[in-house]
């Protein structure tokens, strides 16, 4: 029988594989939620910490499962400029994404090519 953690983390994996954006609008979305779904493995890596402190191993090792519970904290905190670093490159695009002018299909590349 497979561990549940390596399950969830086989699915999380498959979701990432499947999930292929259809637009910058969810691509800006997912980048949203990143800082969320890396604070979940964070909080993950933080028990397996606590449980460590608590289980006789050397100190060595527990300092390793610290190491690791801070790093992913550090992604944690990268994460979280994404996607307002995207808002604001990316601000005029998503604007016009947002609310669309009448008749925005109409300025599409795809159907202004043999206009000039």
């Amino acid at each position: 029988m497979k561990h549940p953690l390596l399950v969830a983390s086989d699915d999380f994996l498959l979701a990432a594989r499947r999930t292929v954006p259809h637009g910058m609008l969810q691509v800006t979305a997912e980048a949203h939620l990143l800082p969320t779904i890396l604070e979940n493995l964070s909080k993950a890596l933080r028990i397996y910490y606590a449980r460590a402190e608590d289980q006789p191993l050397h100190q060595s090792i527990k300092d390793m499962y610290d190491a690791m519970a801070k790093a992913q904290a550090a992604v944690v905190t990268a994460s979280e400029t994404i996607g307002p670093t995207i808002e604001r490159i990316h601000e005029k695009e998503l604007d016009r994404l947002r609310n669309p002018r009448v008749g925005e299909e109409m300025w599409d590349m795809t159907r202004n090519q043999g206009g000039q």
